[in-house]
């Protein structure tokens, strides 16, 4: 008998050591992001991504907003949490006027879904390494294999 005891007994304590308390762990973690150019349309964009470290709740919202060159208002992007879903990417459409090291600050909330309260909420600056009066303003190459434009 003690030795069906033993043996339940490892099984609790296997079982209960991976019933990893998840409560105070965060939510999400910013895994990257910055600004990018793309050569083939000539537009500079930043954004950034979302790794989920622990199920977020049924029915959540994730909510970005970023903050746009010469604009006072806010460009806010939302998606719905996913179960299972390992990455969610959040990017602006095309700017205009961005400047070299200056920090263009991004927030990410985790919204309830009836309640709408905030479960986490982030925060990070972006800064370009480029002005985008250095970079071209026409696209400079075209087709599959990006060749040149022809004057």
């Amino acid at each position: 008998m003690s030795k069906y005891f033993l043996k339940a007994a490892l099984f609790l304590g296997l079982l209960a050591a991976g019933c990893d308390d998840q409560s105070n762990k965060p939510f999400v973690k910013i895994a990257g992001g910055g600004f990018t150019f793309n050569y083939r349309y000539a537009v500079m964009n930043y954004g950034f991504v979302v790794k989920p470290l622990r199920p977020l709740p049924e029915g959540s919202t994730l909510e970005a907003s970023f903050e746009i060159p010469g604009d006072v208002k806010k460009l806010v992007l939302t998606l719905p949490a996913v179960t299972g879903k390992m990455l969610y990417g959040f990017e602006t459409p095309a700017l205009q006027g961005v400047k070299k090291d200056v920090p263009y600050k991004a927030t990410l909330r985790l919204l309830e879904k009836h309640s709408g309260k905030e479960l986490a909420v982030l925060e990070q600056a972006f800064f370009s390494g480029t002005d985008q009066d250095a970079l071209p303003s026409k696209a400079p190459v075209q087709g599959v294999g990006y060749f040149p434009v022809p004057q």
